[in-house]
């Protein structure tokens, strides 16, 4: 039984493999497949948990410069929460997209400085082509947040949030 699985091994066949309860499992071992960067546990009650941070709530928000700039400002937050613990958020990497009224990609960045269980960050409108205040919500922004690990929240959509006048 040994050499037979080794040489499935080898050879890069899936290999079935029986734990003590009699239940097969499969190991892939093809060397094609591909990791897709998530992460996943499993408990002893056989219940899988998921090891990548989660955006729990989050928000983008234009203001006029209150300086005498012509430019206006956007204003990001997210909250975040991660099963292995809220330090485990990476400090820098995360990521704000931002889709024109059709899907199209305006563009993406990795703006956002995370602490713990927040994620913030800014930008002037003109800091990237085809925004604009006046029609924030007629734009799509979500954030993707990434632990330490290189898990991803995946993205997220942010509320957009009108100021009062």
């Amino acid at each position: 039984m040994l050499t037979l699985t080794l040489a499935g091994l080898l050879m890069g066949c899936e290999v079935k493999i029986y734990d003590d309860t009699g239940s097969p499992s499969t190991d892939n071992t093809d060397p094609s497949s591909t990791d897709s960067g998530s992460t996943t546990t499993s408990d002893d009650s056989g219940e899988t948990e998921s090891e990548d941070p989660e955006v729990t709530d989050g928000s983008i928000q234009c203001q006029s410069s209150e300086d005498d700039s012509p430019y206006n400002l956007y204003y990001i937050d997210v909250a975040v929460a991660d099963p292995q613990g809220s330090s485990t958020i990476a400090t820098t990497g995360s990521k704000v997209y931002a889709y024109d009224e059709d899907g199209s990609l305006i563009f993406s960045d990795d703006i956002l400085v995370c602490t713990n269980d927040h994620c913030f960050g800014s930008f002037r409108e003109d800091s990237f082509d085809a925004l604009d205040c006046d029609s924030i919500t007629d734009q799509r922004f979500t954030a993707e947040v990434f632990d330490e690990d290189g898990n991803s929240s995946g993205e997220v959509k942010l509320s957009a949030l009108i100021p009062e006048a």
